[in-house]
């Protein structure tokens, strides 16, 4: 008896994982907020005691030495969530000593929030939110992702990232789930389909809480005939991480470096070294 397919049970940290490794150029730019440009992904379970099972969504280090705290949520916000908010910007900021910066970013439903800081005296807390409801359109967003996929155009990175977020958008078309599996239909004509399916199980794992049946038994089915979701996070986790250790090679040689230490810091080969160096030359 064949088993179901399933997402993995830490489906929105591995969605949220591939947004942070995959996307972390693309992320501050997509906000619209003039913050400095990541400059690396840093972990997001520290360890809190009194707010158990819970982990900070996602954690950018910008150049300016700052952290960008980036947060999901599909309600309005309670003084609860700040509480836990603070919890996890402190322990944080316990670890690293870094100033955070804290991101907000709603889903559709909600177009505001009323509890936008939390003031106990000793402590006051602000943030910048994001409303997906009003500042991005879903509709144009969706024509725009099908219409590359007739012209047989390949994805830019930032419309991947779009593709995960796209549920979360606002559509007068549609509603959340129905969208997420319309996409999945749309992104089945994809001529690459390792990334489609990449993409198909990375936007249902971001937005598994949001998905309703049928639409989410319907995705899964369409998962199931793929290679499992994790495999295949994983192996674009490592390219991205990869292609995050090139980038940083790159720079030591334009610097000067010497290719052994360049080889020591980023773990690349010599012969990986070797093949950026035309790219050196043109820069």
């Amino acid at each position: 008896m064949r088993k179901n397919f399933e997402i993995p049970r830490n489906h929105k940290d591995i969605g949220l994982r591939s947004l942070a490794v995959m996307f972390k150029d693309e992320f501050i730019p997509f906000t619209g907020l003039n913050l400095p440009k990541v400059k690396d992904v840093i972990e997001t379970n520290v360890p809190i005691i009194e707010v158990k099972d819970r982990g900070m969504d996602l954690n950018f280090l910008l150049e300016d030495g700052t952290i960008a705290h980036i947060e999901f949520e599909s309600d309005t916000l309670k003084e609860n969530d700040l509480t836990r908010f603070a919890h996890y910007d402190l322990q944080l900021y316990e670890q690293r000593k870094q100033k955070i910066r804290r991101i907000i970013i709603f889903s559709s439903g909600v177009s505001h929030t009323t509890l936008k800081q939390l003031d106990i005296g000793s402590v006051k807390q602000q943030h910048d939110c994001i409303f997906l409801e009003h500042d991005f359109n879903g509709d144009e967003t969706f024509s725009k992702i099908k219409g590359k996929i007739i012209q047989g155009q390949t994805f830019t990175n930032r419309e991947k990232l779009e593709i995960l977020l796209l549920p979360m958008m606002k559509t007068t078309q549609s509603n959340s789930s129905k969208r997420a599996y319309e996409l999945t239909k749309t992104l089945e004509k994809y001529p690459q389909k390792e990334i489609a399916h990449y993409l198909i199980g990375a936007m249902v794992a971001v937005n598994y809480s949001q998905i309703k049946e049928p639409e989410k038994a319907k995705i899964l089915e369409v998962l199931e005939m793929a290679k499992p979701f994790e495999d295949l996070y994983k192996k674009f986790e490592l390219k991205g991480r990869q292609e995050g250790k090139r980038e940083v090679a790159l720079k030591l040689l334009i610097k000067g470096m010497d290719k052994e230490t360049i080889a020591e810091i980023t773990g690349l080969s010599e012969q990986e070294i070797n093949e950026l160096i035309p790219q050196k030359k043109s820069l």
